[in-house]
């Protein structure tokens, strides 16, 4: 910890000694325990299958990273804009519920083919 003690201190960042392998190190542990709470609870409600949990849990990350969060450094900006610079729509994913039947209409189809 000398020179790395050394540098922080010049550059003004605070050392602060933790507990090894402690789960409060990583500050995104809070985020990834929500993340994984709401699309458990989706998943047991649809009935969907177990083999699609990856496909909600991306789902939720999406919605969360496109929704706008209460922090201050962010400007009332959505992270994705933030991160892209264009404007975040979530909304093709939150027209429809997790796993619900979908139907449409292909206009393009011809006359063997189901429209």
């Amino acid at each position: 910890m000398g020179t790395f003690r050394k540098k922080a201190r010049e550059l003004g960042c605070h050392i602060k000694q933790v507990e090894p392998h402690s789960p409060w190190q990583n500050a995104a542990e809070g985020a990834i325990r929500e993340l994984k709470y709401g699309p458990g609870k989706k998943m047991m409600a649809s009935g969907a299958p177990h083999k699609l949990w990856d496909h909600c849990i991306e789902l939720k990350s999406y919605i969360c990273s496109h929704t706008a969060l209460d922090i201050y450094e962010l400007q009332v900006q959505v992270p994705e804009t933030i991160l892209s610079g264009q404007t975040a729509d979530i909304s093709p994913f939150v027209e429809c519920q997790w796993y619900e039947f979908v139907k449409w209409f292909d206009s393009g189809a011809t006359f063997p083919e189901l429209k």
